[in-house]
């Protein structure tokens, strides 16, 4: 079985590679009395739903935890659920507490806001800590029933009681409100980014060689030419393993020739353009001037050089 063909969001820890560094910053943030709230920034497909999933596991809170019992995990997938209002968003949310805690728990009052803090209150005093997790925050942020008095509220929940929250997003919350006064409300600032870009390179050794080794056809042998196929970046990893992984198990190792790395270079490209079409459509001007700049190889000073860093730093522009 091809272990590479899995595109949706990684719930095994098993099956999760990389992301130690980040791990490790989010569980040290989390790992004090005062829990710390966290904002994970990246691009589309790089991760942060399955960072996220990593995270919530309950083996891993027990691997990285000191009292990994004084705490409580709560994930949201904002996706999944009915949040067109502040009142079916908490609903939602205490529906979701209420598994972990394994009682019901009536929401009170006409938003629900006066249960959340009569839930903490009792939380704090039975020394526990809640962390919750909410995978695609920009959902909340351009969403304009959540006025200024939600993020108020739910700033003095972290302040004020053992709540932490860690949130995922394209880009810093901050540039995802719907409008400026949303922006500047004091809930950003309680949050700490971590950023997802492009894998490091032995993290991208990790996925190429495990694996392949489990199931008996390792690529360990292929890395540097998949990795001159697809990038350093985690989605392209993955096709391009899968790619190189199908062709091994129909022909054989002994097959792999320079003229069959461009044989499976095209089926690598069958899969990965629908994704390079996104995300070319998804770049700004400056952005694909930038790319253009690039491939006609001219010399790029100035501002341009701020676009540049940028997507070296995300990883679709690679620096030989």
């Amino acid at each position: 079985m091809n272990p590479y063909i899995n595109r949706a969001v990684i719930r095994d820890p098993e099956m999760f590679y990389g992301r130690n560094m980040e791990i490790g910053r989010i569980y040290s943030r989390i790992n004090v009395s005062d829990p710390q709230s966290i904002s994970i920034v990246g691009d589309r497909r790089i991760g942060k739903s399955s960072l996220l999933h990593f995270i919530y596991h309950e083996d891993n809170r027990t691997k990285y935890l000191s009292n990994p019992e004084s705490y409580m995990f709560v994930l949201m997938d904002l996706q999944e659920e009915s949040n067109d209002t502040i009142s079916e968003f908490i609903e939602s949310l205490l529906a979701l507490i209420s598994v972990e805690l394994g009682r019901d728990i009536p929401m009170t009052g006409k938003t629900g806001y006066d249960t959340l803090k009569r839930l903490a209150m009792e939380l704090m005093r039975e020394k526990r800590k809640l962390i919750i997790l909410f995978d695609e925050f920009e959902l909340i942020t351009q969403n304009e029933s959540f006025d200024s008095s939600f993020y108020a509220f739910f700033r003095g929940l972290a302040s004020n009681y053992d709540i932490a929250f860690i949130t995922s997003s394209m880009r810093d919350l901050q540039e995802l409100c719907r409008v400026k006064v949303i922006a500047n409300s004091p809930f950003f600032n309680i949050f700490s980014k971590v950023h997802l870009g492009p894998f490091r390179y032995e993290e991208a050794l990790e996925l190429i060689e495990k694996p392949s080794n489990t199931v008996g056809y390792p690529l360990s042998e292929y890395a540097d030419a998949i990795l001159d196929i697809s990038g350093m970046l985690p989605i392209f990893i993955q096709i391009a393993c899968s790619a190189f992984f199908e062709f091994i198990q129909t022909t054989g190792k002994n097959n792999v020739s320079s003229e069959n790395v461009k044989e499976i270079e095209n089926i690598f490209f069958d899969e990965a353009s629908s994704h390079f079409q996104y995300i070319w459509d998804s770049f700004d001007d400056d952005e694909r001037d930038m790319c253009r700049y690039v491939l006609s190889q001219n010399e790029i000073d100035g501002d341009r050089k701020k676009v540049l860093i940028d997507l070296i730093k995300r990883g679709y522009i690679i620096e030989k």
